[in-house]
């Protein structure tokens, strides 16, 4: 019988040979050394090497998944979470919880509350697939709002899963993956090569400058850009024509090839079952961006925001 008694108390597995499965909330144990144990009155749990499954209570809960695979889930409280070595999932549930997956691609949801969100190495989301009202994410700025994203910090995160609800998630620098799922949804990829899935709704992916999706190899993807939907390319904010002064709109030329006019904008399917969106910006007949889509589309004019 392990009893922590008063105070806050650690049950400790990290010499364990095996895999442990600890629920405080159940007081139940099972798996490595922890097979057998009869456990009450812990506060904090330290797993094994191995792919334990950590569950906390109404308590305000430390729980440390160390090496592994590892699956750990707050209660009720102020929930702390280390998720170490592996690939994790940290389930913040209520409270104001701090997540840190550590090493390892790693799965940080905070769950409502105003959660801090630490990616650490890796290529980490924040997710908050389950939340049922809309959010904006912003990792550039490293905040959230919203829904389960209200007043979130979120740092070393490379990757947004959003709601159900109306998202508006915003990227960084880096290659990111920026998940909408249900909801007209607005994805902002920002700097770097990034991927951007809408989901069902009627989405909106949103270019602020060309170098945010160069020529080549940096360019971003849109996965499942659709008509039926309603989903738009947003390129209001980008200037289509550098050699004349103030801010202007592109011109839509379809699958025609460039006349030396800047401003123009068109597309081209390919033999990879990919179609991508380019516009001439100087009228030097070159594309000076280029958008990806996954599969052959022919689009019109009425699929952009120009």
């Amino acid at each position: 019988m392990l009893d922590g008694g008063a105070g806050s108390d650690n049950l400790n597995y990290y010499s364990s040979t095996a895999a442990v499965a600890v629920n405080l909330a159940l007081d139940a144990a099972s798996g490595g050394y922890a097979q057998g144990d009869t456990i009450s009155n812990f506060e904090n749990v330290s797993g094994s090497q191995f792919n334990d499954t950590l569950t906390g209570n109404a308590a305000s809960n430390g729980l440390y998944g160390y090496d592994g695979n590892d699956v750990l889930s707050g209660g009720g409280d102020y929930d702390s979470m280390s998720g170490g070595n592996g690939s994790d999932t940290l389930l913040g549930d209520a409270g104001n919880d701090y997540l840190s997956g550590d090493d390892g691609n790693d799965v940080l949801r905070g769950g409502a509350g105003g959660d801090s969100l630490y990616g650490g190495s890796g290529n980490d989301t924040a997710s908050y697939y389950t939340g049922s009202v809309g959010i904006v994410v912003d990792l550039t700025a490293g905040t959230g709002s919203g829904g389960d994203a209200q007043g979130d910090f979120l740092n070393g995160i490379e990757n947004i899963s959003g709601s159900q609800g109306n998202d508006s998630l915003v990227g960084n620098t880096g290659a990111n993956v920026l998940q909408g799922w249900n909801g007209n949804d607005v994805l902002t990829g920002a700097g770097g090569r990034d991927t951007l899935t809408g989901g069902a709704g009627a989405d909106r992916f949103v270019y602020g400058s060309a170098a945010q999706s160069p020529v080549g190899a940096g360019a971003d993807l849109i996965t499942d850009f659709s008509h039926a939907q309603g989903d738009k390319i947003d390129l209001a904010a980008i200037d289509a024509n550098t050699t004349a002064a103030g801010d202007q709109a592109f011109t839509f030329i379809g699958s025609g090839a460039y006349t030396g006019v800047a401003g123009q904008l068109r597309y081209a399917q390919t033999s990879v079952n990919t179609t991508i969106v380019a516009g001439d910006l100087d009228g030097n007949g070159t594309s000076d961006f280029h958008i990806v889509l996954s599969g052959h589309i022919a689009l019109v004019a009425g699929d952009f925001v120009l």
